[in-house]
């Protein structure tokens, strides 16, 4: 009787084992592209509406006589916002150029601890429960979790198998698209 309740002990624990796994990924500039990209599409949106302003005022204010267009000014506005927040998130592309950072993420049921190494040094680490992440977005090649509205953690999805994606996707409550949206995504790109 002994014996099998220790036998019983031992199957038990195995039986509450959770599955864990262990995912790395390089913080280089081909992820901070991937993250920043629908900003960057935005910014660019808007500089183009600005130029389009900009460019209507100037051709009334040539080819018609005291037009009082000067409201067209106003299109300044996005234009120079956009540029100055597209050249700065350019800039900061290029200093991520040479990031020698790799995260490594441990997932377990409830939570997922986040190693940071730099140079093979571990320069600090965290654990983040899934239901505080804020929001999560899907991409080609990564997951990005935000643990608040500016902040993402990149998870890259190039070596892990396709069992490995749905495991995340149902830890983090991920819906997978549908083919047919990335399929449109795709040819829209």
């Amino acid at each position: 009787a002994n014996n099998l309740q220790i036998l019983c002990k031992y199957v038990k624990i195995i039986l509450e084992f959770k599955f864990m796994m262990v995912v790395k990924t390089k913080l280089n500039e081909k992820m901070q592209k991937e993250l920043v990209r629908p900003a960057l599409i935005i910014y660019l949106i808007m500089m183009i509406i600005g130029i389009i302003g900009l460019a209507a005022y100037v051709i009334i204010k040539i080819f018609v006589e005291n037009a009082n267009v000067e409201y067209l000014l106003i299109f300044s506005i996005p234009f120079v916002f956009g540029l100055v927040v597209y050249l700065a998130v350019k800039k900061q592309l290029k200093k991520i150029k040479n990031n020698t950072r790799l995260n490594i993420y441990e997932f377990n049921e409830d939570f997922m601890n986040i190693k940071t190494m730099d140079n093979g040094e571990d320069v600090g680490t965290a654990k983040i429960y899934y239901k505080d992440i804020v929001k999560k977005r899907e991409s080609k090649n990564y997951f990005f979790l935000f643990i608040n509205n500016v902040n993402a953690l990149p998870i890259a999805k190039c070596e892990l198998t396709e069992d490995d994606i749905k495991e995340i996707r149902k830890l983090l409550n991920i819906q997978e698209k549908s083919s047919k949206t990335r399929k449109n995504k795709t040819t829209s790109n």
